[in-house]
């Protein structure tokens, strides 16, 4: 998977890429692809082809997901298209995928460019201007592009004025000053001498949303890599991470490859002529501070009165891993490796 980000910073969305699926299949309409089937652990044929979609299982899995995704996050896709498009794939893609159609003359390069950039900095509230820099193909007829953002309150806030400037240890030997969070609070946390990896997990507002931090214990790297919960002293860095991923590469190493090759790919799902996808992406941005809801509910008022009397350090100074968890629907949202909390 070829991903762009102004760090090494990465932050990915598994439940996102569902949709890119979706559409890859909506989009060539034949047979199902037996990969995409595969990795989806479902067919979408009966999805694409039957009048009554609307009632088949891979319907009402997409129905979940976006209403999962748009509970806990800001998620828009826009199809721009210099082609007429199918009626049937803008009745799928509007009613199950919330889908944006945006037609764009492809022909004058630079104005199309301007276009999809504005549309990129209006969803990202001004931020991504130099987020779709690649070139455009003379015979491009359909950029497809989603954006997901993430932005939540804890269930309980840090306190602003704790946070102060702390160094952070990024590895070869270099380290760098970001802004670290503090507080001491009862979390749910794993702490186990025989993994090499400790986590703690920290509810947001919302039923069951969780943010798990995988920290490598010292000597071990990232690569390398519901408890009793534990009065924790936690040191967390404020990050935020925007970042492209451009998919093709990767849907061809899974062998979903016809869709992205002249003279083999066909879009009849979404148009009548032949064509191919060449730009399909999905830009995630993420944004993690202090902010929270000044009220605990009463459980979290219950574990306090079981508070030991020297709280647990749990001190995220180095590389780390954090995931958006939907404990409701026992999947992760989000996935981010943050290097460097003070690059964006």
């Amino acid at each position: 998977m070829e991903s762009q980000s102004p760090t090494s910073n990465v932050v990915y969305s598994g439940a996102g890429l569902y949709f890119l699926f979706v559409i890859i299949q909506a989009g060539i309409k034949k047979e199902a692809n037996p990969q995409i089937s595969q990795l989806l652990s479902q067919s979408l044929s009966k999805f694409i082809d039957e009048p009554i979609w609307g009632q088949t299982d891979t319907s009402m899995t997409t129905t979940f997901i976006q209403n999962l995704i748009k509970s806990a996050s800001k998620f828009e896709s826009a199809l721009f298209h210099s082609c007429r498009i199918k009626k049937h794939f803008r009745e799928l893609s509007d009613e199950f995928l919330g889908l944006e159609f945006r037609k764009i003359m492809f022909l004058n390069i630079s104005s199309a460019k301007i276009l999809i950039r504005g549309w990129i900095q209006s969803k990202l509230s001004g931020k991504g201007t130099k987020i779709f820099g690649r070139r455009l193909e003379p015979d491009t007829l359909i950029v497809y592009i989603s954006i997901l953002v993430f932005y939540r309150a804890w269930l309980t806030s840090f306190d602003v004025k704790s946070t102060k400037r702390e160094l952070f240890y990024i590895g070869n030997g270099q380290e760098s000053t970001v802004l670290m969070m503090n507080k001491i609070s009862p979390y749910p946390i794993l702490d186990d001498s025989s993994i090499d990896v400790r986590i703690i997990f920290l509810p947001f507002t919302g039923i069951g949303l969780f943010g798990a931090i995988i920290l490598p214990r010292k000597g071990h790297s990232l690569r390398e890599t519901s408890q009793s919960f534990r009065q924790v002293h936690l040191k967390l860095p404020r990050f935020t991470i925007l970042s492209k991923h451009r998919y093709i590469d990767a849907f061809i190493h899974l062998n979903i490859s016809d869709e992205f090759f002249k003279n083999i790919a066909n879009l009849i799902g979404i148009k009548n002529s032949d064509g191919l996808i060449n730009k399909f992406f999905q830009i995630t941005d993420i944004t993690i501070d202090e902010n929270g809801a000044r009220t605990p509910f009463n459980w979290i008022s219950h574990l306090e009165n079981r508070r030991t009397p020297e709280p647990k350090a749990f001190f995220v100074n180095r590389s780390f891993l954090f995931l958006v968890y939907s404990s409701y629907s026992k999947l992760v949202l989000y996935a981010a490796a943050v290097m460097n909390p003070s690059a964006f």
